[in-house]
């Protein structure tokens, strides 16, 4: 898939254990697959549709040097945080929603992640689209 062609040149030391939910990930089928921080501006992950819901949220850290993200949904212009200031050593990774967990997102709901450092950051998130209506 073009996910594991990209994460073995640009993050080789990560293993991703997709597992039943995330299988799909891994075969380029579900939500946005992959996002790059180009600079140190908020940038947007995920626009909701009706009802989504987020699976999973990776964040791998591509620099040698130590970062720190926020990963938050917008809601009616308020910020609800999925991690606020989370530290990622060089070359690691943090998954945000784990053990069977989901974040529903109702229609106009962005989810939005910001690095400390540009071109520092890749966020792998997967998500079911429209769960309800």
């Amino acid at each position: 898939s073009k996910f594991n062609k990209r994460r073995k040149i640009e993050c080789p030391e990560l293993h991703v254990d997709f597992g039943y939910a995330m299988m799909a990930l891994g075969e380029g089928i579900l939500g946005k697959p992959l996002a790059r921080v180009k600079g140190t501006a908020p940038f947007t992950i995920l626009t909701a549709g009706n009802y989504d819901a987020v699976i999973g949220v990776r964040c791998c850290n591509v620099l040698t040097t130590s970062i720190t993200v926020d990963i938050y949904v917008i809601k009616s212009a308020a910020n609800y945080y999925l991690a606020k200031t989370a530290s990622i050593p060089p070359g690691g990774s943090i998954e945000l929603i784990q053990g069977g967990a989901k974040v529903v997102l109702q229609s106009g709901d962005v989810l939005t992640g910001v690095s400390s450092d540009a071109s520092s950051l890749d966020v792998i998130c997967s998500y079911i689209d429209t769960i309800s209506s």
